[in-house]
């Protein structure tokens, strides 16, 4: 806080507040489910269960916990005074950050240890191709998903 100007409305720091704690619970919310789907996966092992059908049982539980954290980050940027646009961007770049984040889990189910490296370089190469081809960067990224998705099959 010592770096808000002392002009800087109350209201600002609030919306701060609550932005930066919607980032942090996405981010807890991620890796919270990640440890559970492994442990559940391990426990269900002796199961004739599709790993794609657990998967899908955590969907909609998911979709609430994480639709909810997006539109409060998307609501914050736009009350902190960003364009509409910018804020809806912002909110739509977090929950396909978030997709892609249960995406690369079902694909690493087997190898645990690979999550965050597969995360790395996920978020690489969406940064690489959208500073030399920003239009370009959406379809690097749907890429990306949908081969998380069919390693995950496999």
């Amino acid at each position: 806080f010592f770096f808000f100007l002392p002009s800087t409305p109350i209201i600002a720091v609030f919306g701060l507040v609550l932005m930066f704690t919607a980032l942090a619970l996405a981010l807890d919310l991620v890796s919270h489910w990640h440890t559970r789907y492994i442990d559940d996966q391990n426990w269900l092992a002796a199961q004739p269960l599709a790993p794609k059908r657990l998967f899908w049982a955590y969907l909609p539980y998911l979709f609430r916990r994480s639709s909810l954290l997006v539109l409060s980050f998307g609501i914050c940027i736009y009350a902190l005074g960003a364009p509409w646009y910018f804020a809806a961007t912002s909110a739509l770049l977090l929950a396909g950050t978030i997709g892609d984040a249960l995406l690369c889990g079902f694909a690493t189910r087997r190898q645990p240890e690979r999550y965050s490296l597969l995360l790395i370089l996920h978020l690489i190469v969406v940064i690489a191709s959208f500073q030399v081809l920003p239009p370009a960067a959406p379809l690097i990224f749907v890429f990306c998903a949908m081969s998380a998705w069919w390693k995950g099959l496999q």
